[in-house]
């Protein structure tokens, strides 16, 4: 399972370089752990994503990153399927030191919340609390956070301005069955409102391992959304 997402991440994304069109490639591995933790798969990888917004005016996200050996994939050579380190090539990386990482993530994502029109507890429960931030704004008076449903909304929405740009987003996501379910909840979002995003999700078979996705939505992915080409599912056997 693991060997065919690498794989298939690769093939992609060298696919659409070799058209010279703009990725983004994501990932995460989730673990047992994460399906006590809410937003779990976002907590991880939301400050790469915020980082994507400098690259609005570069031809290429991989691009910048020409200049330097670690995170580059040669695209000539077969997979050699180590795994961790073959996910470590696919995913976003930065080189940033800790402290200015912190000061410049917490200005994008005020600059986020601005242009998505958040209302100021955002600052405080998603930037704060979920993702760690540093934070220069007056702590907010509100008088209770937002409700979930909003919180996932403005995730789909942030995830989607981040990485508007880019023609394709690749979003890689193994080990499914251990996923949050408001991290499935912000995957439904994004799926639903996305143009340029193409999720890949790897899992156990579900009929054993409980996927903690929408009732309603996994239907309509094995109903309409198959139909309409949107929504293709592998079952991979024993092999001997």
């Amino acid at each position: 399972k693991s060997s065919l997402m690498v794989q298939a991440t690769e093939t992609v994304r060298a696919m659409v370089k070799k058209m010279k069109k703009r990725v983004i490639v994501t990932r995460y591995i989730s673990n047992e752990g994460d399906s006590r933790i809410p937003f779990s798969l976002f907590r991880s990888i939301f400050k790469d994503l915020l980082r994507q917004i400098k690259h609005d005016d570069e031809g290429s996200v991989a691009s910048s990153r020409e200049g330097s050996t670690k995170g580059r994939i040669n695209f000539e050579r077969p997979v050699d399927f180590e795994i961790d380190e073959e996910w470590d090539n696919l995913s976003l990386q930065s080189n940033s030191t800790m402290s200015s990482v912190m000061s410049t993530d917490a200005t994008r994502f005020r600059f986020i919340c601005e242009e998505l029109n958040a209302p100021p507890e955002f600052a405080e429960v998603v930037g704060k609390r979920l993702l760690g931030l540093k934070s220069t704004a007056a702590p907010s008076t509100a008088s209770k956070p937002p409700d979930l449903d909003k919180i996932v909304n403005f995730i789909a929405d942030a995830f989607i301005r981040c990485t508007k740009h880019a023609d394709l987003v690749l979003l890689a996501l193994d080990d499914v069955h251990w996923m949050d379910e408001m991290s499935w909840k912000v995957v439904q979002a994004i799926f639903e409102r996305s143009e340029n995003v193409l999720t890949f999700c790897g899992s156990r078979p579900p009929s054993t391992n409980h996927l903690a996705v929408d009732e309603k939505f996994w239907s309509e992915l094995h109903g309409a959304y198959k139909e309409e080409g949107r929504y293709m599912e592998i079952n991979l056997g024993l092999f001997f």
